[in-house]
């Protein structure tokens, strides 16, 4: 579906309008978290992001505790 914003940003930048519209669906479905932990690592890629914006449920990110993780501390 086009609209003003991904025609006017299109015509801009020249790139494809179907990008922007893509560029824009990505920015709304994936969380700021979930942005800042791939960015600028091997997953920060269109395709990624794709399968995440899918994603039904949300993920939680909790931190791991090394000690009981790898007996460390024994």
């Amino acid at each position: 579906m086009a609209t003003a914003f991904s025609a006017e940003t299109a015509a801009v930048s020249g790139r494809a309008e179907r990008s922007i519209q893509r560029d824009a669906e990505r920015g709304e479905k994936v969380t700021e978290e979930a942005m800042g932990l791939i960015r600028g690592t091997h997953l920060d890629t269109g395709a990624y992001l794709d399968k995440l914006k899918r994603m039904t449920q949300p993920i939680r990110f909790e931190p791991i505790n090394m000690k009981s993780v790898s007996g460390w501390g024994d």
